[in-house]
């Protein structure tokens, strides 16, 4: 039938002639075909300092009449069948492809593409890089600045912690050398720069690289109270020890800071302390130090070496009062006669 042709209706009863018009919604036909783009993949360069570029590979299998590849307005390419590099891009840029056509029927947008190289790995990522730890006379005189964004797993000895459910993982190392007294502690901390690490582990070794001995191990006690904490007597003086941190678990990379040093520098008589008993440890409100002898002063620190509370004694009892101290852990200063020793509480 021919639009506006005459036709009949015949029935039973009647005839009708007459003309009828008919109005159709009929699809246009395409006037393009769109290109077929089968993948598209990034390929990048990284660098050992973080920095890179890279490219972005479409294969196409037919051209179709899409016209040109645009990225982001910047670049414009035409469409050929085969594989098509479009590139090069920043390390970070993040780059929308998109086919243009003559017919906006025909154009799409392929999609966004972007690169970002891993972090570089820190300086001691390895044991033979360690960095050097200072050892000083007071607590935490020197802080080292740790980090381990962008370290890797080195793996040593069986890989193992002692102390800890979280095995070695995107370690850090560090060195120290035994002081004269032969006595050491290494403490981890909470760093001031972001992103910040709130739960390390520590492992110190003597030997070298590939014939480590494990000497101590140390898992924080977490809980927004940050602190690892070794304490090692009887060494050699002299002696290199490695010390290996990471961050629990390894889900969280960040700052911390570490430093070593050595209470015994302190001229620490075990004898004028015979009896001397401090308690409870965890402590609450307040801190009760019991000797024999008269304490003159007590002193509490901080892990960073600030002073937060001092107060002057006289007695065989003294009680210091640590309700306004926030949870954490700290040193306690105490001086008998013209010695003294060294304690760590925690604060809850």
């Amino acid at each position: 039938m021919i639009f506006g042709d005459a036709f009949s209706v015949s029935t039973t009863n009647t005839t009708t002639t007459g003309t009828v018009f008919i109005n159709a919604n009929t699809p246009t036909p395409p006037t393009c075909t769109p290109a077929t783009i089968d993948t598209s993949t990034i390929v990048e360069t990284c660098n050992p300092d973080g920095t890179g570029t890279f490219t972005v590979e479409l294969e196409v299998l037919d051209a179709g009449d899409a016209g040109s590849i645009f990225d982001d307005g910047t670049n414009t390419f035409a469409v050929v069948a085969g594989t098509n590099t479009l590139g090069t891009y920043n390390n970070g840029d993040s780059v929308t492809i998109e086919l243009i056509a003559l017919d906006e029927d025909c154009s799409s947008t392929v999609g966004t593409f972007e690169f970002t190289c891993p972090e570089p790995a820190p300086e001691n990522d390895d044991a033979a890089n360690a960095i050097n730890l200072p050892v000083g006379d007071t607590v935490c005189e020197t802080l080292v600045a740790g980090t381990n964004i962008g370290a890797t797993d080195s793996i040593k000895n069986d890989n193992e912690a002692s102390c800890s459910s979280s095995d070695p993982a995107g370690n850090v190392w560090f060195k120290v050398v035994v002081p004269s007294s032969g006595d050491l502690i290494i403490e981890t901390s909470a760093s001031v720069t972001d992103p910040i690490i709130t739960d390390t582990v520590m492992e110190v070794y003597s030997g070298a690289s590939g014939s480590l001995v494990e000497l101590a191990c140390n898992d924080d006690i977490g809980g927004g109270v940050f602190l690892s904490t070794i304490s090692l007597t009887g060494l050699t003086p002299g002696d290199v020890l490695l010390v290996r941190v990471w961050e629990w678990e390894d889900n969280f990379k960040g700052n911390f800071n570490i430093c070593a040093w050595s209470p015994t520098t302190w001229s620490l008589d075990d004898n004028t302390f015979d009896g001397f008993t401090y308690y409870p440890n965890p402590v609450k409100d307040v801190l009760t130090l019991e000797s024999p002898m008269a304490i003159y002063n007590i002193e509490v620190f901080n892990i960073v070496g600030q002073r937060i509370v001092a107060a002057k004694g006289g007695n065989t009892i003294q009680n210091i009062d640590m309700s306004n101290v926030q949870a954490g852990a700290y040193f306690v200063k105490v001086s008998i006669g013209n010695q003294i020793k060294i304690l760590r509480v925690i604060k809850e």
